[in-house]
């Protein structure tokens, strides 16, 4: 019998299989990090989503504070200016200050047509009491949360007809308030 000697025939294969071993290895390696690669694009992306809601959320957040600590509101005009005056009342009672008039200020049509800002809201009061009352009135008025803007300020000495000197004679003032009201449209920048 003939002897058929394996060693041609294995030498190839053995060859072949020192090849593709390595080769199969990096191609599972490969499938591997791509695999890793899509799950940390995906990760990425959805990670990317959560930080650039927060982010836009914040910020709206933060436009909205800042309105709302410089704004009345953004009610319509009436009631934004309603509410004006009944703060103004208000703090004119706190001080013993007397209210004689409170009239809404119309605006300026040069002023009032600028487009994307706070609308301007406006009061006219007129008050009487002391000049305590009034400097603290003002001072009141300086420390509002939100903001008001003083534009006008007239005063005059009350005196009494029977000639009788006073220790402290009463005032009179007039004085214009404004504060802003958010009209919707706005964006504050930073």
């Amino acid at each position: 019998m003939r002897r058929v000697s394996l060693l041609p025939v294995l030498v190839p294969v053995l060859f072949v299989a020192l090849l593709a071993v390595p080769m199969f290895y990096a191609w599972v390696r490969y499938q591997e990090k791509v695999e890793q690669y899509q799950l940390s694009e995906d990760l990425y992306v959805r990670l990317n989503r959560i930080a650039g809601s927060n982010i836009e959320s914040t910020a709206d957040r933060e436009v909205k504070e800042l309105l709302a600590a410089v704004t009345l509101g953004s009610d319509t005009p009436a009631i934004v200016g309603a509410g004006l005056q009944t703060r103004l009342r208000e703090l004119a009672a706190q001080h013993g200050l007397e209210v004689i008039q409170l009239a809404e200020l119309e605006l300026p049509a040069e002023i009032a047509s600028v487009a994307d800002q706070p609308q301007r809201i406006g009061v006219q009061l007129d008050v009487s009491g002391s000049m305590k009352g009034i400097h603290a009135f003002l001072s009141g008025i300086e420390s509002q949360k939100p903001w008001l803007f003083v534009d006008d300020v007239r005063m005059q000495s009350g005196f009494q007809e029977d000639g009788e000197a006073q220790s402290e004679p009463p005032m009179q003032m007039s004085i214009d308030v404004w504060g802003l009201r958010d009209n919707g449209g706005n964006k504050v920048s930073p």
